[in-house]
C-alpha cells in the first residue's frame, strides 16, 4: 500500500471518530458517568481518533525523515510543544506517546481543541 493510501485510511478513521465525538458534544458529564455504553463509546472513539492522529504523525515523520525531539524540558501546552517542533498537535501527541510521556488530556480539552480548529 502506498504512503498516500495509508494516510488516507488513517484520516478517514480520524474523521469518523471525530464526527462521533462531535455528535455527542452536548452530552453532560453526569450522563457519561451514568451510562456505561455511552462512556465506552466516547472513550473508544477518543482512543481511535488519537491513535489515528498519532499514526499519521509517525508516518509523516518517517516519510520526511524528520528528526525526533529528544525531550521536552519544562512545562508546555501541547500546542506550544507542537509549534516549537514545527509539528501538528497530533504529531506531538504521537511523540509523547512513543516516549511514554504522560499527557493529561481530558475529553473537555479535546472538545475545546476541536472547537478552536473549526
Amino acid at each position: 500500500m502506498y504512503f498516500s493510501e495509508k494516510i488516507a485510511r488513517k484520516i478517514a478513521l480520524l474523521k469518523r471518530a471525530l464526527s462521533y465525538l462531535r455528535s455527542k458534544s452536548d452530552v453532560q458529564p453526569t450522563e457519561i458517568e451514568e451510562n456505561y455504553e455511552l462512556k465506552s463509546a466516547l472513550e473508544r472513539n477518543l482512543h481511535v481518533a488519537i491513535e489515528a492522529a498519532l499514526d499519521i504523525g509517525e508516518m509523516i515523520i518517517a516519510e520526511e525523515g524528520l528528526p525526533r525531539p529528544e525531550e521536552y524540558k519544562g512545562k508546555l501546552t501541547l500546542w506550544q510543544a507542537a509549534e516549537k517542533c514545527r509539528l501538528s498537535l497530533w504529531e506531538i501527541i504521537d511523540e509523547a506517546r512513543k516516549r511514554e510521556i504522560q499527557v493529561p488530556y481530558s475529553l473537555e480539552e479535546l472538545k475545546e481543541e476541536i472547537r478552536e480548529l473549526e
